[in-house]
């Protein structure tokens, strides 16, 4: 039954500062909106709707902790804890993925000139921010935020809000998952970083060969317009790769709310 906003109770107010807690957690790290150019008023704003939202669920069968303030406070550092780990499981995936790129830059020789993304205060090429646009994109099209916000519902049956802590995710399933993030990333940007190896194999061969040309600046170009056709042949495949890592975050995400249990 939803609760009566117009009788507003200490248990209710409790269960509601708590899940807020948890909530604002996820939010604060969640892979779009824990970006630094989004203001945290929007965050605020979003985790406390979510948690209106959220709240019926919540009330009717789960025990609450006494509205002691030491014990609310505690309570709710702990709620923010499993929110923050919640969402750091599903930032693996981009943290990967950007190692991935980083690789296809130095190889391409765009790490030269790199610039600021704003959102996660990281260096990253021209082409670097393509792909990462491309991949938040993607994330939303396949729905991928909804596998997070799943898991926060399951983390509120397996784990009641303000009792036992629940564990934080061991260093074996976030090794786990980061090695298969990477992997995955790897295999897109593998082809143009094999090219571009070839290539640079081709251009010492013509170093030696006229000692008079200046292979560096003519290796540049060849090798960005290298990687643009073979990263525009591979990314067809990328909503493959994409349905893929979200599986194996829908995975860890499901072994670290089993872990609550």
């Amino acid at each position: 039954m939803p609760p009566d906003l117009m009788h507003i109770t200490a248990q209710l107010l409790t269960a509601f500062l708590l899940l807020f807690g948890r909530v604002l957690g996820m939010f604060a790290a969640f892979p779009m909106f824990g970006e630094r150019n989004v203001p945290w008023q929007a965050r605020i704003g979003i985790a406390f709707f979510m948690t209106l939202l959220l709240l019926p669920t919540t009330t009717a069968h789960q025990p609450l902790p006494a509205t002691d303030l030491v014990m609310l406070g505690l309570g709710f550092i702990r709620e923010l804890l499993v929110g923050l780990s919640i969402a750091y499981l599903a930032r693996l995936l981009f943290g990967a993925f950007q190692f991935a790129v980083n690789a296809l830059d130095f190889q391409s020789g765009l790490s030269f000139v790199q610039v600021v993304n704003p959102g996660s205060d990281t260096s990253l090429s021209v082409m670097g921010q393509f792909l990462n646009t491309l991949m938040m994109l993607m994330f939303l099209e396949l729905d991928g935020h909804h596998l997070i916000i799943r898991a926060l519902g399951a983390s509120l049956r397996a784990a009641p809000l303000g009792y036992a802590a629940p564990p934080l995710p061991t260093a074996e399933l976030v090794a786990r998952m980061f090695s298969s993030f990477v992997q995955f990333g790897l295999q897109l940007v593998m082809p143009a970083v094999l090219l571009l190896t070839l290539v640079d194999i081709a251009m010492g061969i013509v170093g030696r060969v006229v000692p008079q040309l200046n292979v560096f600046m003519v290796a540049l170009p060849i090798k960005i317009m290298v990687m643009i056709v073979t990263l525009s042949l591979t990314l067809p495949v990328m909503s493959d790769i994409m349905t893929r890592l979200l599986g194996i975050m829908g995975e860890g995400l499901n072994a670290y709310v089993g872990m609550m249990g």
